[in-house]
Formats: C-alpha cells, sequence, structure tokens
C-alpha cells in the first residue's frame, strides 16, 4: 500500500493521544480516527481492515 501513511506515537510521551483514541493498553492501532485494534491483530485482519477504509 504505497500510499499508507503511518505514524507512531508513544503514549508515554502524549498520554492526551491515548486519552483521545480510548487507547487503554498497547498495542493499538488507529485507523482515520478510530481504534480499530487493541493487541496485535492477526495479519490477515489488519490487511482486510486497511483494504476496507481505502475502499
Amino acid at each position: 500500500m504505497p500510499d499508507l501513511e503511518l505514524t507512531e506515537v508513544d503514549i508515554t510521551q502524549h498520554p492526551a493521544v491515548a486519552v483521545r483514541y480510548g487507547v487503554t493498553s498497547t498495542p493499538a492501532i488507529v485507523i482515520n480516527g478510530r481504534l480499530e485494534f487493541l493487541g496485535v491483530p492477526r495479519g490477515d485482519a489488519l490487511l482486510d481492515r486497511l483494504r476496507a477504509v481505502r475502499a
């Protein structure tokens, strides 16, 4: 996905980001401003969600 933009945030340095997205544990994945995964998702689940967002 060449047009994918990834931003990694250290929530110990930016706790307001965790509050904004409702992150209660890490790792967490937010896609387009919505908390999608807490914990490490299965690869196919992550790809499916990213593809759905692009459609």
